[in-house]
């Protein structure tokens, strides 16, 4: 099945490139936050994002954001006890996936600083002397991922926020 764009009636995606975290149109209308969090059903072999997007339930806790809003890692974290969308409760063994992502997450920088079930462990943005950790604990809530706002050095909190300046392109 595939279904046309909105963007152009030549271009047309297959079913399986709608809310799969990749944007394939020029506008992201294959993305679109609203139409994959309440219109989009996904299949029995894929986990639902807290966006609303499809994944494969091999890339759970694999180290490499796949949700836009790393719900399918260190945001996975906080749905212990609160996993409350349906389609996953059905067809996903919760705590062993928690308890793999726990495991991997307790590993990183600053994991004996945060607590890593309600924190993310990063050198703040947008403060003054972020080394200075009692100041500046270097942890953030797991809800501030991929929430738009940079909250971290590097932009390591957001998805696909860096961007090319054109200025500097050329020989």
């Amino acid at each position: 099945m595939a279904i046309i764009t909105p963007v152009s009636s030549s271009k047309v995606l297959p079913f399986a490139q709608y809310c799969d975290t990749f944007s394939d149109t020029a506008i992201s209308t294959d993305e679109n936050v609203e139409h994959c969090l309440h219109k989009w059903i996904c299949a029995d072999n894929e986990y639902r994002c807290l966006t609303g997007q499809c994944i494969p339930f091999v890339w759970l806790c694999d180290g490499e954001w796949d949700c836009s809003d790393a719900s399918d890692e260190q945001r996975l974290l906080l749905q212990v006890g609160n996993f409350t969308d349906k389609h996953n409760q059905l067809v996903l063994d919760f705590t062993k996936i928690w308890t793999s992502c726990f495991e991997r997450y307790k590993k990183q920088p600053f994991a004996n600083i945060c607590n890593i079930t309600i924190q993310y462990p990063c050198l703040l943005a947008n403060v003054d002397d972020p080394l200075n950790f009692t100041l500046n604990p270097p942890c953030i809530e797991l809800e501030r991922i991929g929430n738009g706002h940079v909250d971290c050095l590097g932009k390591i909190d957001e998805r696909n926020l860096v961007k090319c300046d054109l200025d500097v392109l050329g020989w």
